[in-house]
C-alpha cells in the first residue's frame, strides 16, 4: 500500500497572490517524524546545521536517497514529494524559502546578457537534470561561499520577520540576489558530462534546457515564442525547429500539456470551481479550456471532476 502524501498548498503557509514568500527555519531530530509530502510553490533548502539523509521521490528514477550536511542548498520544485530521515541521535537545522516564480525578475531571462541568464540555471535548469547530474549539482559551498550566503539569508530573515515598511521589496531584491549568486556557484562547479534534461536528447542546445525549466515554472502565465527564443539565443525558426526536436512537440502543444496535467491536479485535489481552474493555470477563455482538456485527456473537466467524485476509475488519458 502507497504511504498517504501530504499535499501542501500556498494558502497553508498564507502566501499570497501579491507576496507568495514565506521563510522559516526547521528543527528537526529522530522522534520528530517528517510526512512524505509535496508542494505547489518551490522550495529553497539550506541545510544550516547538522546532517540528515534526503529523501525523494523522483517520477523519472523512483525513490533516491542521499545524505546532506551543512552549507548543502538545493531545490524542490513543485510537485516533487521528498521527506527526511535522521537516525538516532541525528540533528538537523534547515531553513526553507518558499516561494513562486513571480518573487524573481523575469527581466533577467528574457532582457539580460546571455551570462546573466546562465545564473538562473540553479534554480530553473538544475531540478530537471538526469539523475546523477542532478544529486551529484547539489550546492556544496565552501566556508567563504557559505558565509557569503549565510549573510544574505540572515538579512531576508530579518526583513520578513520585523515586516517594516518596505519589507516585501527588499525580500524581493535579497531573494533574487542571492538565487544569482547560487547560480554563480553552480555555473562554476565541475559539470558532468551527461548533465542535461531528461528530455533533451542529442546535440540539441543546452540553452533549452533553461526554457524548459522556465516554462515548467510559468506555465500559467503568458509569454511569447519570441521571448522563448530569446532566451534561448537563437531565432525563432531556429527555435521552434530545436524545441520540436528535442520535445517532439510544438512549444504551444507543450504548453498545453503542462496546464492540462496541472489542472488535473488541482481537479483531484481542491474543490474550486473548473472556471477558476482554468483561469489559475493559465487559461483566460473557459471555452478554449474546456476544448483543450478533452482534447488531450478524452473528457470534459466537469466529466473529470465527476468521475473523481464518484471515486471510481477515470478512463480518461493523462497529460504528458
Amino acid at each position: 500500500m502507497s504511504p498517504t502524501i501530504l499535499r501542501l498548498q500556498a494558502k497553508t503557509f498564507n502566501m499570497t497572490k501579491a507576496f507568495p514568500f514565506y521563510f522559516f527555519r526547521w528543527m528537526h531530530d529522530h522522534y520528530a517524524k517528517l510526512p512524505l509530502h509535496s508542494h505547489d510553490f518551490i522550495e529553497l533548502v539550506f541545510v544550516w546545521n547538522g546532517s540528515a539523509t534526503h529523501i525523494f521521490n523522483s517520477r523519472q528514477f523512483g525513490r533516491l536517497e542521499y545524505k546532506i550536511y551543512p552549507g548543502d542548498i538545493f531545490i524542490i520544485s513543485p510537485g516533487e514529494e521528498h521527506t527526511y530521515h535522521l537516525d538516532p541521535g541525528e540533528k538537523v537545522e534547515i531553513i526553507n524559502m518558499l516561494f513562486y516564480p513571480e518573487m524573481l525578475e523575469s527581466s533577467l531571462l528574457f532582457e539580460s546578457y546571455q551570462a546573466e541568464r546562465e545564473l538562473m540555471d540553479f534554480l530553473y535548469v538544475q531540478p530537471f537534470l538526469q539523475k546523477e547530474a542532478r544529486f551529484s549539482s547539489i550546492l556544496k559551498l565552501d566556508a567563504i561561499a557559505a558565509e557569503e550566503v549565510m549573510t544574505l539569508v540572515a538579512k531576508i530573515e530579518k526583513e520578513y520577520t520585523a515586516q517594516q515598511k518596505g519589507y516585501q521589496s527588499l525580500v524581493k531584491l535579497l531573494l533574487t540576489e542571492l538565487v544569482l549568486r547560487l547560480g554563480r556557484f553552480y555555473s562554476e562547479r565541475p559539470r558532468l558530462i551527461s548533465e542535461r534534461l531528461l528530455v533533451v536528447q542529442g546535440g540539441t542546445k543546452d540553452k533549452l534546457n533553461r526554457v524548459l525549466g522556465y516554462m515548467e515554472h510559468h506555465y500559467n502565465t503568458d509569454f511569447s515564442v519570441e521571448q522563448l527564443a530569446e532566451m534561448a539565443s537563437c531565432s525563432e525558426r531556429q527555435f521552434a525547429r530545436l524545441f520540436k526536436q528535442a520535445t517532439g512537440t510544438t512549444v504551444i502543444n507543450y504548453l498545453h500539456n503542462l496546464r492540462i496535467k496541472r489542472a488535473q491536479k488541482m481537479l483531484s485535489r481542491t474543490n474550486e470551481k473548473i472556471a477558476a481552474i482554468g483561469m489559475e493555470v493559465g487559461f483566460h477563455d473557459i471555452s478554449f479550456f474546456n476544448r483543450i482538456f478533452k482534447r488531450i485527456v478524452g473528457m470534459s473537466p466537469k466529466e473529470y471532476q465527476a468521475g473523481l467524485s464518484r471515486g471510481g476509475e477515470l478512463e480518461g488519458r493523462t497529460a504528458d
